[in-house]
């Protein structure tokens, strides 16, 4: 007990004779000496002013074993940046995004009801399309009501073979629409104010001018 009380007191010693006034430690700078929390806290502690302008406190073994190196703002930051790194494009919600999942679900996922018309066919999504930010850049924001339309219908989605249209202009350039006169079948129906399916039995019996 002897021994362990000298060599304590020696410690104790030492550690008061170490003036940290004015040293920096990582972004902490010490200002002054700071009260113990308690009488039975004998370990010293240094009042602190940290790059960032805010004050604090921590205990001279920490400082002098690089424990604390701030306010805690090193860290706040580390966590900001894997915050902003795995952040998404915040777009989700909204037309543009929808139409992309939709594009390469229809591509990609042989689950999908619209496969054997696209994936199934060997339309593919271009590799720069995979890409999500990349699509945005090159196609930009549709309007409300617009979908996204192949140029070629046989073509792949590229950004030199799609553009945004209504589904009316869409349809005038699938390959299974029906035209009567250079016009839409459903063109014609809505103009001549005819049912679609009525439209489409004169136009199978070619009762349709």
């Amino acid at each position: 007990m002897i021994y362990i009380s000298s060599v304590y007191k020696v410690w104790v010693t030492i550690m008061k004779l170490i003036d940290r006034v004015g040293h920096v430690y990582g972004k902490l700078t010490v200002v002054g000496k700071a009260l113990n929390k308690s009488k039975s806290d004998t370990n010293a502690r240094w009042n602190c002013v940290c790059e960032c302008g805010k004050e604090t406190v921590a205990y001279g073994q920490d400082l002098g074993r690089g424990f604390v190196k701030s306010c805690g703002c090193a860290a706040k930051n580390r966590i900001a940046d894997v915050g902003r790194k795995n952040r998404t494009h915040g777009m989700s919600r909204t037309l543009v995004y929808r139409v992309w999942c939709a594009m390469r679900k229809r591509c990609n996922n042989p689950k999908d009801i619209r496969f054997k018309h696209y994936g199934g066919r060997g339309i593919k999504v271009c590799e720069r399309w995979n890409k999500f930010e990349s699509f945005l850049s090159d196609m930009g924001m549709p309007e409300e009501g617009m979908t996204i339309d192949r140029i070629d219908n046989n073509g792949n989605y590229s950004p030199q073979n799609c553009r945004f249209t209504t589904m009316k202009e869409q349809q005038r350039n699938k390959r299974n629409t029906l035209f009567v006169n250079g016009i839409p079948l459903s063109e014609y129906a809505e103009k001549h104010s005819i049912n679609y399916q009525t439209a489409y039995s004169r136009f199978k019996r070619g009762a349709l001018t």
